[in-house]
């Protein structure tokens, strides 16, 4: 499994071609180029994962019955907008044009580190996103003081930012 952390924030600039630079710290070094799934996330952003957390979502998902057939129709909408990337030479990875519609990114994105996985927002939403530092230490703490309520805690923070 991957222990890549994703941290920090980078903007890049979308090329004619749909391709986009992942940000040096986070990619492969030698000869293997950095591979990544990236899924629709919340909130008209796009979510990028290593092969090993994708695989990790889908062994969760599949836990039901394949013939389910809310399963099956999640599983469907799921693969649908999925795109399995390996970065070139450059560093950069080809966005679908079904991922960049959902998530209204035209010529600038910018990357989220969000430990475990990428998010992949337009500049203009990300831009009007609005954080509280002292919010966010409130949730650490509340995380520390009691490890089991992470959903209460993330879900408090992010119903203080709207």
């Amino acid at each position: 499994m991957s222990d890549q952390l994703y941290l920090g924030e980078f903007d890049h600039s979308v090329d004619s071609q749909r391709r986009v630079a992942i940000p040096r710290t986070w990619r492969s070094t030698g000869e293997d180029r950095t591979r990544l799934v990236i899924l629709p996330g919340r909130d008209k952003t796009l979510l990028a994962v290593s092969p090993e957390k994708a695989k990790e979502m889908l062994k969760k998902l599949t836990a039901g019955s394949f013939a389910n057939r809310n399963v099956s129709k999640a599983l469907a909408m799921i693969g649908s907008y999925a795109v399995d990337c390996t970065c070139d030479k450059q560093g950069r990875i080809s966005l679908s044009r079904k991922l960049m519609d959902y998530a209204g990114i035209s010529e600038h994105v910018v990357f989220v580190g969000s430990f475990d996985s990428i998010q992949i927002w337009s500049k203009e939403l990300w831009d009007q996103q609005q954080f509280d530092v002292d919010d966010i230490l409130d949730v650490i703490q509340d995380l520390q003081e009691q490890p089991s309520d992470v959903g209460n805690a993330l879900g408090n923070l992010i119903d203080g930012l709207k």
